[in-house]
């Protein structure tokens, strides 16, 4: 059982006093707001132009319709997001009871989300295999190969996303009331690993996709880097949370890098999607 130093530690940072600047106060009070706004305004900035363009090359024939659980999908995590933003505004704001009940909500999203996820990888792996069979050599199947194998790399970086988040929410799950510091990190650093794909989406973002996940992993580093340095700063160590998330991002980030591009991997990965 935490003692109650440590529950006090664990919710954020220490008690702020007379003596504590009213910059330091704002930043303890409303952070994981304006993290969960970035994180928010992330995706939008990702995903809102790159729709736009595929919409348009949709309409004109150039590329097929996207398959129905794409919708889904970005309805979920849309819903996610905004949903990490409300209640993050909730504890800022010490509606602590709401925030609680709202967050059974998440009980039903996060399965739903991982679930469209997954079936979404599945429809677009099986959407490059048909028109790469119904395109004629003429027509770019070369180019068409390279989506295929630039898919199956992507697929190692979409299943890591998956494992990832869904061990951060099961886990601030479980803590939810014994440890609210330890559950409100979990929840940006499980939700910090789904953003890669809009950074890929970004045009003004330097970007080292397809031949390399780096560039993205380097974005999710520096995306949640501002509440990792406020809670050195505030703690003088790093959180537990961070140390749990490390442990599990860097032996399946060096498995990434591992099986990217490796034959043995574009092998194996149709099978698993149930396009071999």
């Amino acid at each position: 059982m935490a003692t109650n130093a440590e529950k006090n530690l664990e919710i954020g940072s220490p008690r702020p006093t007379e003596d504590t600047p009213a910059i330091v106060r704002f930043i303890d009070r409303w952070l994981y707001v304006i993290m969960a706004a970035l994180f928010v305004a992330t995706a939008l900035a990702g995903f809102v132009p790159a729709s736009i363009i595929k919409v348009n090359a949709m309409i004109a024939g150039e590329r097929p319709w996207f398959p129905p659980v794409a919708h889904a999908h970005a309805l979920l995590m849309g819903t996610w997001l905004l949903l990490l933003l409300f209640q993050s505004w909730l504890m800022a704001t010490h509606r602590r009871q709401l925030h609680w009940r709202v967050g059974l909500l998440s009980i039903a999203v996060v399965p739903a989300m991982v679930v469209a996820g997954a079936l979404l990888v599945i429809a677009t792996h099986e959407q490059l295999v048909v028109t790469l069979a119904e395109s004629p050599p003429a027509r770019g199947s070369r180019g068409l190969l390279a989506s295929v194998a630039s898919a199956n790399n992507i697929l190692l970086t979409q299943m890591r996303m998956g494992i990832m988040f869904g061990a951060c929410f099961a886990w601030a799950l479980t803590v939810r009331r014994t440890n609210p510091g330890l559950h409100k990190r979990l929840m940006f650093l499980g939700t910090v690993v789904l953003l890669p794909p809009a950074f890929a989406r970004i045009t003004f973002l330097p970007n080292t996709m397809p031949d390399s996940p780096i560039g993205q992993d380097l974005y999710t580093l520096l995306w949640i880097s501002p509440m990792l340095l406020w809670d050195l700063y505030r703690q003088r160590t790093l959180h537990r949370a961070y140390l749990i998330w490390l442990s599990l991002l860097v032996p399946m980030s060096l498995v990434v890098y591992l099986l990217w591009g490796d034959p043995a991997w574009m092998e194996l990965a149709p099978q698993i999607v149930g396009t071999s």
